[in-house]
């Protein structure tokens, strides 16, 4: 079926296409225009929260929930597929 369909263009066309793919793909993610984000200042109000409590466990696994929620607050929720899928 897929087939069919790809024998409607020319391979300059299809060429062209799969270059604009590849475009898009490496396209470095911009900054989303975000002024205020909950997720962000909770996982760093707990974070500081846990520090002066004691209750911290494992300071690097946090510092990463606190880097996930600002990669994807900031790049959007799916930043981290566009980085894996950056070279596909």
């Amino acid at each position: 079926m897929v087939s069919n369909l790809l024998e409607n263009f020319s391979e300059e066309e299809l060429l062209a296409e799969i270059s604009k793919r590849k475009a898009v793909k490496l396209r470095k993610p911009e900054i989303l225009k975000v002024r205020y984000d909950d997720n962000i200042i909770s996982r760093l109000q707990n974070y500081i929260n846990d520090i002066y409590e004691g209750r911290i466990t494992d300071e690097e696994e946090e510092k990463y929930y606190i880097y996930e929620a600002a990669m994807t607050t900031y790049f959007g929720h799916d930043i981290f597929d566009k980085i894996n899928n950056r070279h596909k």
